[in-house]
């Protein structure tokens, strides 16, 4: 999971923080990366394992890819954002 480093504030969610999720593969060459759905619902599962609420494709934003191979990225996205809350 990639965290980018400053918050964000609304007055309904109080903080929170973007991030994405993905793989990359032959750690550390990183010879291919992707397949971001699988690696959200992993991430959810562990988020969820450690007691945090999770809200699996909480919202849809528009920004699906289906599954295709350009060069050494994997593309694989149902366009839904999975939201974990940490107090």
């Amino acid at each position: 999971m990639r965290v980018y480093p400053d918050y964000r504030y609304n007055d309904g969610y109080g903080k929170y923080v973007l991030g994405t999720t993905h793989y990359d593969g032959d750690y550390p060459l990183e010879g291919w990366s992707g397949y971001s759905e699988y690696a959200e619902h992993d991430f959810a599962s562990i988020a969820k394992s450690k007691g945090f609420t999770v809200f699996v494709d909480w919202s849809y934003w528009y920004n699906d890819e289906p599954f295709r191979r350009e060069g050494n990225h994997i593309w694989l996205n149902d366009g839904y954002t999975t939201a974990v809350y940490v107090p």
